[in-house]
């Protein structure tokens, strides 16, 4: 089962000191000039197939360690947000958004397998009445997602990749 990422956003990484990428549709052609960027796009999936597979450490050193990956005459971190799996949780959204009545839509077939949603952010701001907003109502809600949860299969496996990360 593939993994619908709604945005991607990199602060500090290689080339792209802090993007956002909208509205990613399933299938996707990037196109630009030599030194645009495209490699570097597609290296942030590596660097985390790398991370999770492995460890952070292993990721780095992969790509020369922390300072040729880290954007130049940056301050801080290197930062790789996705946006996704909200449809898994909406008790998450619930208390993220203080919205009262939506986990009661996972018992719809509709929501039942969220990984299935063909466009998750639209949905839910269908769901929610325009009260979420990709970035800001996602990093509300994301305080409240049960690391346990069993809906949305694509979760569970980013969960346990994280949790790869942590032990290191």
């Amino acid at each position: 089962m593939s993994i619908k990422i709604e945005s991607l956003r990199l602060k500090n990484f290689k080339a792209f000191k802090d993007i956002t990428i909208r509205d990613i549709p399933r299938m996707c052609v990037v196109v630009g000039a030599n030194g645009a960027g495209k490699s570097t796009l597609f290296d942030v999936f590596g660097f985390l197939r790398d991370s999770l597979t492995d460890n952070v450490q292993v990721a780095l050193s992969k790509r020369g360690g922390f300072k040729e990956v880290r954007t130049r005459d940056a301050d801080g971190g290197i930062e790789i947000e996705l946006k996704s799996w909200y449809f898994g949780d909406l008790a998450a959204v619930e208390t993220g958004l203080e919205i009262d009545g939506l986990t009661v839509l996972q018992t719809k077939a509709k929501y039942r397998n969220p990984d299935n949603i063909p466009h998750p952010s639209k949905e839910l701001k269908k769901v929610t009445e325009n009260r979420y907003q990709k970035v800001s109502g996602s990093r509300v809600i994301g305080k409240h997602l049960a690391l346990d949860n069993k809906r949305s299969r694509s979760f569970r496996n980013f969960i346990n990749g994280v949790r790869g990360i942590i032990a290191f």
